[in-house]
């Protein structure tokens, strides 16, 4: 059975960095905040997390995440995961799916 740890990361504190060392400077803060409340193993961040954080560009990037930290075993390291998906994924569905803003499907001509 995997463990699993629930973590609210604040990455406010990367303000203090000037321009384009923004995003990768929140990476860093993100992995070290897991380091230090796992106390144990290695870390290694989910891509969809590393794209949720660049998400906004270099410059922008969200100033709370919600993480997973997930392991099958005690000595595999431990995998970072997004604890919600972004607030864009149902409009992408409702958009495949043949729907018009008004909810109405597009190939009805009424």
């Amino acid at each position: 059975m995997p463990e699993q740890k629930e973590y609210v990361i604040s990455l406010k504190s990367t303000k203090f960095k000037r321009g384009k060392k923004r995003a990768p400077h929140a990476i860093r803060i993100l992995q070290e905040a897991i380091r230090r409340r796992i106390k144990e193993g290695e870390v290694k961040l989910d891509p969809d997390l590393n794209s949720f954080v660049w998400s906004k560009g270099i410059r922008n990037f969200p100033k709370k995440v919600e993480v997973i930290a997930e392991r099958e075993k005690g000595d595999e390291p431990w995998i970072v995961k997004l604890k919600t998906q972004r607030a864009e994924a149902p409009k992408d569905e409702e958009e495949a799916k043949g729907k018009g803003a008004s909810g109405e499907s597009i190939a009805q001509g009424n």
